[in-house]
């Protein structure tokens, strides 16, 4: 259960058989991604002071069609020994319509490091779409029954911004969860630490690392279309780990989530970190079982 390239691109039988999918970056998402110049972007709006940052919340607005949580900026602390920490921002086409709302646009024209986050957001959005849509677009060629879901032209993606703040006591940075929409293309991490639970041929499970190289990235399926596929896709689990050696208050990632209107929501009142981690095996949910250490 590895991520592997599939020369054919059949993402859907794929992700059915291995839970994760090797996905070829776009040259120009490539170049984008990997210029230090540009990719040190984000890193540097999360370094402005947190009055600035508060003033890209949009209190007014939801995404539609989307995760009920508000997008643009949010901050999130945990108490806890298990803190998951860390600044997000949420990016789509509207940001245009909500600086414009909130009268922010003078702010982004007169502060170089805000004006140049927003123009790498949107070159990363138009790019990384694009990888999303030719991900629906071989899915809905194997599964001609859910091509007109997935290929819905009112589907939303949403590109995530992460800025991990390294807190808290133990070595993970982002709990053990599944995402809620119906797809995931992990975009970009400045450094490891990213795993997800794989499911072997005996059904065991174990956490993997999933790295960026050779000029792919990955992507994986989420509740949204495990729902709909009827768990031919599973919603993968994953988290994010501290490794020993990096500067972990300093690790950003980014991802883009497809949510697909019509297939079934999430509910709001649930958190995936709640649930008991595992995997549905011949009709039947198998819950993980941790392997102590030393005794694997």
């Amino acid at each position: 259960m590895v991520a592997q390239e599939r020369s054919s691109s059949l993402y859907y039988q794929t992700l059915k058989d291995q839970l994760v999918t090797r996905v070829p970056y776009d040259p120009h998402l490539l170049s984008l991604l990997f210029n230090e110049f540009h990719a040190n972007r984000w890193k540097k709006f999360c370094d402005l002071p947190l009055e600035i940052k508060n003033r890209f919340k949009y209190p007014d607005h939801q995404i539609v069609g989307a995760r009920k949580q508000d997008p643009g900026y949010v901050l999130k602390m945990e108490e806890g020994k298990e803190k998951d920490n860390k600044e997000t921002f949420h990016y789509f086409p509207e940001n245009r319509q909500f600086l414009e709302y909130y009268s922010l646009n003078k702010l982004v024209d007169s502060t170089p490091v805000i004006r140049n986050f927003f123009s790498f957001a949107e070159g990363v959005y138009h790019y990384s779409s694009g990888i999303a849509l030719n991900i629906l677009a071989s899915m809905a060629a194997e599964r001609q029954d859910l091509a007109p879901i997935l290929l819905n032209p009112h589907n939303r993606f949403v590109l995530r911004f992460l800025h991990y703040l390294g807190t808290g006591e133990g070595d993970i940075l982002a709990k053990q969860h599944y995402d809620r929409g119906g797809l995931t293309v992990h975009i970009h991490e400045n450094q490891p630490g990213f795993e997800f639970l794989s499911l072997n041929r005996d059904s065991s499970m174990e956490w993997k690392p999933v790295n960026l190289q050779d000029g792919f990235t990955f992507a994986f399926g989420s509740y949204q279309m495990q729902e709909l596929t009827g768990c031919e896709i599973c919603r993968v689990w994953h988290r994010v780990r501290r490794v020993p050696g990096n500067d972990i208050a300093n690790r950003t990632s980014i991802v883009l989530f497809v949510y697909l209107i019509d297939a079934p929501s999430y509910p709001d009142t649930h958190r995936s970190q709640d649930d008991v981690p595992g995997y549905v095996v011949d009709g039947f949910f198998r819950k993980y079982e941790e392997v102590p250490a030393g005794t694997g």
